[in-house]
């Protein structure tokens, strides 16, 4: 966790919650759900291929989509094409390793644990655009805000009492959960530092990756598995990866406004990059690059009555008012 601790770090407050509650309680949730689906389905179903191998592909059009209406982000056509490539080329895989089945608790545990994977990142990015917040701060209240949660799931379990006793007489599993805990502890503040220095559509486009190359590797290497649906979605999946990489790079994936806001602006770095103390974007323009012919290059922020504009559930949920 240090890896992540700077001087500009800020640390949890009651003032910080109570100005944010309504985002980290959604917050929580989305991930509750997500982990909760993914270990019933380990628990009950055997694996939880199914619920990476239904639903879950669509995570980042899920994901888009809500960027969309909860933060007021419009996107690209070109950038929109590359995602639905992506999409495509994650089904194709799917179906080429037969993991999509079709009973409807399988489909309702997809669509949950989707909806939970793609409504966690978008809520992180709105929390890291505030001074107040930083990704340790998410961590910890994350974890904070599971742990009555989990417990009660465990109290409620029939299972309560006899999972202790397992405990007992295996000590050792015991041990890999601490160490299994400590892997999520440190794997969350590694997403939450993805979302802050690129975006939430790149985290979730990062893990379909991850699903693609586990999904291959276990049908070429262990199942000895190989067709044509297989070899069609990884030939599709790396342009697509490879364009969406690109056109991030190129800032397709800001705010396109009716005004300036959004587009590249050029000129000399000055005084006018709204900067907090601890180097955090307000209202205003990120702190400007300069390119390789000499120009310089930022972004600009929304401001209130943007956002009020344009996205009046981040409004209510950031608790603005509106103008009008």
């Amino acid at each position: 966790m240090f890896c992540f601790v700077d001087e500009a770090t800020v640390r949890p407050s009651w003032v910080a919650f109570k100005k944010h509650w309504p985002l980290l309680i959604v917050l929580t949730p989305g991930r509750v759900m997500q982990e909760g689906v993914e270990n019933l389905a380990l628990t009950y179903f055997g694996s939880p291929a199914m619920m990476q191998g239904s639903f879950m592909l669509c995570v980042p059009l899920f994901t888009m989509l809500l960027a969309c209406v909860i933060e007021g982000r419009r996107f690209r056509w070109e950038l929109v094409l590359s995602v639905v490539g992506i999409t495509g080329a994650c089904t194709q895989v799917t179906l080429g390793c037969a993991m999509i089945l079709m009973e409807p608790i399988v489909t309702a545990l997809g669509v949950v644990a989707a909806l939970g994977n793609a409504v966690t990142p978008v809520i992180a990015a709105l929390l890291l655009r505030s001074p107040d917040n930083s990704v340790l701060v998410l961590g910890w209240w994350q974890a904070v805000l599971k742990l009555p949660v989990y417990l009660t799931a465990w109290l409620l379990s029939n299972e309560r009492w006899s999972s202790l006793q397992y405990l007992v007489n295996y000590p050792m599993i015991e041990c890999f959960c601490l160490v299994g805990s400590c892997i999520a502890l440190c794997f969350c503040l590694v997403t939450f530092n993805v979302i802050r220095e690129t975006s939430s559509l790149t985290n979730v486009v990062l893990g379909s990756t991850t699903h693609i190359v586990m999904v291959v590797l276990a049908a070429y290497v262990v199942e000895q598995l190989s067709n044509v649906l297989i070899n069609l979605g990884v030939a599709l999946y790396v342009p697509a990866l490879l364009a969406y990489a690109l056109l991030m790079l190129a800032n397709c994936g800001t705010y396109v406004g009716s005004s300036t806001e959004g587009l590249p602006l050029k000129g000399p770095p000055n005084e006018t990059t709204a900067l907090s103390s601890n180097g955090r974007v307000q209202a205003g323009v990120y702190q400007p690059t300069q390119r390789a012919d000499g120009t310089f290059d930022w972004l600009v922020v929304p401001s209130r009555a943007t956002v009020v504009r344009r996205a009046p559930i981040l409004s209510w949920l950031l608790g603005y008012e509106s103008t009008n």
